[in-house]
């Protein structure tokens, strides 16, 4: 678990003299390089403090379920039949897209793979032994693939990055739906297991022939290779935000939600996500006051709105205007005591 990353922000609060206020949040490691880049930017403007502790998506879920964090973030929507009635009290607003992304450790290739559904999921069965494999080969027409053996990498810990990658596996293989499905914690056929992002990264690193599944940000900080992957069109794309936003333009549902992978979108990277804040309906809890409530509220808002100019250039998507809206609709449904607050 990382340490605690204190950023100053700001809180537009309606009184011209406020004492400084401490927001403390729970977030998914996925939004790590975004959340500090847009509370740095949010810093000129303010006179209160966030302070988050990056971790993964189910820690960040029971964060707020258990009313110890003002907000939390995650990758994916929490499970409807998990805590169901404490859950009925938790908002997820869409904040940004993301990505998961196949890295693999193979020396001496000049260009990035392509991977479909049925190659990742033979891998991920054991089925793909080495990298010369003729199902890899065929999909790589003039690479010169090496006799090394294959070693998928996968999370043992509940990880959101599992339930998302295994969430498109389950759409690209009924074998794997039937047998395998999608889940936070996987009983996965085979492979080396790790317990984080952070040891998963290392040991693509370390294991000459090791393919696993991160976060686009991650990869990108680590300089790890990544693959392109065919999306439901046909296409095989590379993680990009624009793929990534291509994939965020299906519309989310009333609760702010949309399940993206495998999007029937032509451009769309097929194993894309949003990332959400996670807060409750009603912001009296724990001996929060309103002003630590409005300061909340008001942080929100501006991510939403003007902190999106900052999530391309770091390689997240950007809100669609429907996401957008919606996000700011279900905003406005918080309550202070039962009523709602400007």
């Amino acid at each position: 678990m990382l340490k605690y990353l204190s950023v100053t922000v700001l809180l537009t609060l309606a009184t011209t003299s406020v004492s400084a206020l401490t927001i403390k949040a729970s977030t998914t490691t996925a939004a790590t390089t975004l959340f500090t880049k847009m509370f740095n930017e949010y810093q000129k403007r303010s006179n209160a403090t966030v302070d988050f502790e990056p971790g993964t998506s189910p820690a960040a879920q029971k964060a707020i379920l258990a009313r110890s964090v003002d907000f939390a973030a995650a990758i994916i929507p929490l499970d409807e039949n998990e805590e169901v009635r404490d859950a009925e009290d938790v908002l997820h607003i869409p904040v940004a897209l993301s990505a998961v992304v196949m890295t693999y450790n193979v020396p001496g290739l000049e260009r990035p793979l392509n991977f479909n559904g049925r190659v990742l999921s033979d891998i991920y069965f054991g089925r793909i032994k080495t990298w010369n494999d003729e199902r890899i080969a065929r999909l790589n027409p003039g690479v010169t693939l090496p006799n090394l053996l294959v070693t998928p990498v996968y999370r043992s810990d509940p990880s959101g990055y599992s339930a998302i990658f295994t969430n498109y596996l389950t759409k690209v293989s009924r074998e794997w739906e039937a047998r395998v499905n999608d889940s936070v914690i996987v009983d996965w056929p085979v492979g080396a297991a790790t317990d984080s992002e952070d040891k998963s990264a290392k040991a693509v690193q370390a294991i000459p022939g090791a393919i696993g599944y991160m976060g686009l940000s991650r990869a990108l900080k680590d300089r790890l290779t990544f693959g392109n992957v065919q999306n439901a069109a046909g296409t095989f794309v590379r993680p990009t935000e624009s793929s990534i936003e291509a994939a965020g333009n299906s519309k989310v549902t009333a609760d702010g939600t949309a399940n993206i992978t495998y999007a029937k979108v032509a451009r769309a990277y097929p194993i894309s996500n949003y990332i959400y804040v996670l807060l409750r309906r009603e912001q009296r809890y724990a001996g929060r006051t309103e002003a630590q409530a409005k300061a909340t509220r008001d942080l929100v808002a501006w991510m939403i709105d003007d902190g999106q100019q900052y999530n391309a250039s770091l390689y997240y998507g950007e809100l669609s205007t429907d996401a957008a809206n919606r996000a700011k609709k279900l905003l406005a449904t918080l309550t202070f005591d039962g009523k709602p607050f400007r």
